[in-house]
């Protein structure tokens, strides 16, 4: 009936929430005064971090480098680079002692041995790469480029090693950005070994005999030859002191040329023997062996 049918259609209506009451909004006291201070301490809190993280760095960097290399009016971005790489190694080192302390003495002395062995590996892996190649490097480029073009014949180039040193490691990184971009060679799959293996896996013989060796011998290569050729071959000749000056300051850039040429020369010569291999190939080659490619040739002889 009419009752039934009121009860099926109050039973398929949806179920009704009931309303929350309106709450008062309680202001607490002071308000006003809590945001201000919140305000003014948010302020306070930024012109710390701002004036902690422009001082401190470049303060212990500026330290740093006077101590070590004794000079005084390095660019500060420099400083800053050395002082935050100090604070987090300083940061770092204090973070692992507070994590192996809870655990004992022994794991905390097995831990430093562990990593002192892997600083004195790192430190003996830097000493050549990180000081020897560029410092060659730098110095290479100097002789080659530098003092040919804004030192006069009659004037001696004075040397900064410091500055030669700064050159040669931003040469080294965009010679190894070239080694890995570019084609298959003896220097990129070692580039690539000690990438993948780090700092924690560091092999240093191999490091050491792999890499670093063969590049010193290139670069002490590239700069005693002139000089030898120079001091021990030149005041046997008899050539006048003036034609001994001129060619001491122009053997370095015109070597470099002749090597660069020759290179060019020798690539193009390589493409140019492998088109003519593929070639040969597309034409005479059947399976392994040459089919009438012996009596084209002599054909074609005269």
């Amino acid at each position: 009936g009419l009752g039934d049918n009121a009860r099926a259609h109050l039973a398929f209506q949806p179920e009704r929430r009931d309303f929350v009451a309106f709450e008062p909004y309680d202001r607490p006291a002071f308000f006003t005064i809590r945001v201000v201070f919140l305000v003014g301490f948010m302020a306070i809190s930024f012109v710390c971090v701002s004036a902690f993280m422009l001082t401190v760095p470049v303060a212990s960097g500026r330290f740093i480098v006077w101590f070590w290399l004794g000079l005084s009016n390095l660019h500060e971005v420099y400083t800053a680079a050395v002082g935050l790489y100090f604070l987090w190694l300083a940061t770092r080192i204090f973070s692992s002692l507070c994590d192996w302390i809870p655990q004992g003495i022994r794991v905390v002395r097995a831990n430093v041995a562990s990593f002192a062995t892997k600083a004195l590996k790192v430190f003996m892996a830097f000493v050549p790469l990180g000081i020897a190649i560029p410092l060659l490097t730098g110095f290479c480029f100097e002789v080659v480029f530098i003092v040919p073009l804004r030192v006069p014949l009659y004037q001696s180039p004075v040397y900064f090693f410091v500055q030669d040193w700064a050159v040669g490691i931003l040469l080294v990184k965009i010679f190894c950005a070239l080694v890995m971009l570019g084609q298959n060679n003896w220097l990129k799959p070692v580039v690539e070994q000690v990438y993948q293996d780090g700092f924690t896996n560091l092999r240093l013989k191999f490091v050491l005999t792999t890499l670093a060796l063969p590049i010193i011998t290139v670069l002490l290569f590239i700069l005693c030859v002139p000089y030898v050729i120079i001091a021990g071959l030149l005041p046997l000749t008899g050539i006048s002191d003036d034609a001994q000056n001129f060619i001491s300051r122009r053997i370095y850039p015109y070597l470099f040329i002749v090597s660069v040429l020759s290179s060019v020369a020798a690539f193009h010569f390589k493409q140019l023997s492998n088109f003519f291999s593929h070639i040969r190939n597309d034409k005479y080659l059947v399976g392994k062996e040459l089919i009438n490619y012996h009596s084209a040739t002599r054909e074609q002889e005269p």
